[in-house]
């Protein structure tokens, strides 16, 4: 259609002109960030890697990968020092951010099959994700921002087909979310939420026999989840064939695992953000089994003096950690600002982009409270899609003739809304239980963001029909009485 058309326009126009001005601002800022930026240009230029830090941390060896290939071809462009490798790694966050504008277009379109409600949450994805600065920097988390929006899309395609397409989609799914996982590891929250929905679902039915054959059922389930493991797999081993080229040799004792990040989500000083000693703490242990008993041994020893009344008004507090800051925590981190405008682009553009994104410039307080603002509207506009529900909502597969069919049950089109919005609530549950648990951050909820703009488009779907049958009702004249 010419809608989509003028959207996918706009959104390459976006695209080249977001490239444009994250030049004008990017620099290489330090924390992880700088570790994995630093380590990339020293090995490009015939240095090693630091084994003790990727031995730590070896969830960012994707990312290293990802950036060893950004930094040759910053080399081959002519690039002589670090911020032509941040040049090219914004170029692919551009990119991302390009996608993430258009799979939540087409899946708003799928979902509402109104193309004013996918405008609204196309703008709305402009409004808080293009402008944000996240765009410059050199980690896990621009670079998958489509990731879980695009596991979404997958599904809702998966939910209007039917024979072997199906499998195929949810196969997509599994290699998305297994290519997303390895360079952030939260984005394989819609993926799990697919996997327990689908098949909390379909046992229910089944119990109340609304598809017969039980036998039909368990088959189908299989067969559907099969398909999406084998993508999972397939994406995982070749994931780990592009990370075995990594020339760098691990201690695997060193690794900090889970219960690392547990005990520091549950730190009193920070109230559960970063807390240099308690990585002090786990790196002074040999090896993994003593490191996680030592962390078990602490988790429990601070939930005890918390209690539960202190346990709750934890949690209570990284809740505004995780989701009271519309920038996403941007310059929060360690020695953010470090290298701000050393060795980058200059010129009118880069003083005004500056002047915003830059801690100090005379916009950016500005630019934080517009943010902040924007990204409140969506959290408000996301409840009336979640709460929203019918009662008579029944399973979903294919599509025909205006209806939705699965092992010979039939419910109306119109519910495979209510599915997809049970699966995107689902995942942000999962979202939210694990940032309660481990370490709070703003930042790792951005790349969730344009699944929060589709609830929130959608909500704002819901408060435009609540105000037309509002306004219905006041104008339809009542009956006279006999």
């Amino acid at each position: 259609m010419a809608v989509d058309r003028s959207v996918g326009i706009l959104t390459l126009v976006l695209l080249i002109l977001q490239i444009a001005l994250c030049r004008s601002y990017a620099f290489n800022t330090g924390w992880d960030s700088g570790v994995v930026l630093g380590n990339a240009w020293q090995h490009l230029h015939g240095g090693s890697l630091d084994a003790g830090y990727f031995s730590q941390y070896p969830n960012n060896l994707f990312l290293l990968w990802i950036t060893l290939r950004c930094g040759e071809l910053a080399m081959a462009l002519g690039a002589i020092d670090l911020i032509g490798v941040v040049y090219v790694f914004a170029a692919l966050n551009c990119v991302a951010v390009s996608l993430s504008l258009w799979m939540t277009y087409r899946v708003l379109v799928l979902i509402s099959d109104r193309r004013s409600v996918a405008l609204f949450g196309w703008m709305l994805c402009v409004l808080i994700v293009w402008t944000s600065p996240w765009a410059i920097i050199l980690y896990s988390d621009a670079p998958v921002l489509f990731v879980p929006v695009c596991q979404v899309y997958l599904y809702v395609h998966y939910l209007r087909s039917q024979g072997r397409s199906c499998a195929a989609w949810l196969g997509l799914l599994g290699i998305v979310a297994i290519v997303g996982y390895r360079i952030k590891p939260q984005t394989l929250f819609v993926m799990l939420a697919v996997a327990i929905f689908e098949l909390v679902r379909l046992i229910s039915l089944a119990r109340r026999r609304h598809l017969g054959d039980e036998n039909a059922v368990t088959g189908w389930v299989a067969s559907s989840l099969v398909s999406l493991s084998l993508g999972a797999a397939l994406a995982f081993g070749a994931t780990g064939v592009l990370i075995a080229t990594v020339p760098v040799e691990l201690d695997e004792d060193r690794a900090v695992g889970m219960t690392h990040f547990l005990m520091m989500g549950l730190n009193p000083e920070t109230q559960g953000v970063y807390y240099g000693p308690d990585v002090t703490f786990s790196s002074s242990f040999p090896d993994q089994a003593s490191r996680a008993q030592a962390n078990w041994a602490v988790v429990g020893e601070r939930l005890s003096n918390y209690g539960l009344v202190g346990t709750l008004s934890l949690f209570s507090n990284k809740l505004m950690t995780n989701f009271n800051d519309g920038t996403f925590a941007w310059g929060v981190e360690g020695h953010f600002f470090d290298a701000a405008g050393v060795r980058s682009a200059s010129g009118p553009l880069s003083a005004m982009t500056r002047q915003v994104y830059y801690r100090g410039g005379v916009a950016y307080d500005l630019w934080r409270t517009y943010a902040q603002l924007v990204w409140i509207g969506v959290l408000l506009l996301c409840l009336p899609a979640v709460i929203w529900r019918r009662k008579d909502v029944g399973p979903v597969r294919t599509v025909t003739d205006g209806h939705v069919t699965i092992g010979g049950a039939s419910c109306k089109s119109e519910d495979k809304r209510l599915i997809a919005v049970d699966v995107m609530a689902a995942s942000l549950l999962l979202l939210v239980v694990f940032e309660l648990l481990f370490e709070a951050r703003a930042r790792y909820l951005y790349t969730y963001v344009p699944v929060f703009v589709v609830l929130a488009a959608l909500g704002m779907a819901r408060i435009a029909a609540w105000a037309r049958e509002l306004r219905s009702a006041r104008t339809t004249p009542m009956p006279r009485r006999a």
